[in-house]
């Protein structure tokens, strides 16, 4: 009976298959990026007068409690 052993793989295909560091980076930055916008948006939330949310259909509390979130809510 013949026995076959798999063959390594090509360095090129290891390399092309391996997580690239880079990406780790552009994710961590893209979510910092979010977090940075939703925190300047809860602003400009808490900025508005009862007028201005009573137009958007929300209510001081509504307002209130979406400011209070952390930025990664």
């Amino acid at each position: 009976m013949r026995t076959t052993v798999p063959l390594l793989p090509n360095r090129s295909e290891t390399l092309a298959e391996a997580p690239s560091p880079g990406r780790g980076v552009f994710a961590l930055l893209r979510r910092l990026w979010r977090w940075n916008d939703r925190h300047r948006q809860r602003l400009d939330l808490a900025d508005l007068d009862d007028r201005m949310l009573d137009d958007i259909g929300i209510t001081r509390g509504m307002a209130e409690r979406e400011c209070r979130k952390p930025p990664w809510r």
